[in-house]
């Protein structure tokens, strides 16, 4: 998942650099559609039920955080409020950590952070109520 997100970097630099937001948007929500089957292929809600899956638990958990982290920052030039709500959820309050340079390292959470139950950040829409 983390290479998959560097190999997205390279392309959304390559895009904003060119101009291209259409295409640099398209690589950030491609991201976003493989965490989102990360997430159900490695089942975190299951790791955490088992005692002799913490290690792995924790890993799953450490590259999700780190993808969002990175999902957040690249989504800043296009989004104002979102990024630094996931940011704060994420519990990553200093700029180093949120910011574009900080793309180029890996791991940049520290261990240990905790992350913060929040409000959806982007609710589910109801098409029925969305329509009236």
């Amino acid at each position: 998942l983390v290479t998959f997100a560097q190999d997205k970097l390279k392309i959304v630099e390559e895009a904003m650099e060119n101009m291209e937001f259409s295409v640099a948007l398209s690589s950030i929500w491609q991201l976003v559609s493989r965490t989102n089957k990360y997430i159900d292929e490695t089942q975190p809600w299951v790791l955490a039920k088992d005692e002799n899956d913490r290690e792995k638990l924790a890993s799953v958990m450490a590259h999700l955080a780190e993808v969002l982290r990175q999902t957040g920052i690249m989504l800043m030039p296009f989004l104002t409020v979102a990024p630094s709500k996931m940011f704060a959820q994420l519990g990553l309050t200093e700029e180093a950590h949120t910011s574009w340079e900080s793309l180029s390292t890996i791991g940049c959470i520290p261990a240990g952070t905790k992350v913060e139950k929040g409000n959806p950040i982007f609710p589910r829409l109801e098409m029925e109520v969305e329509v009236e």
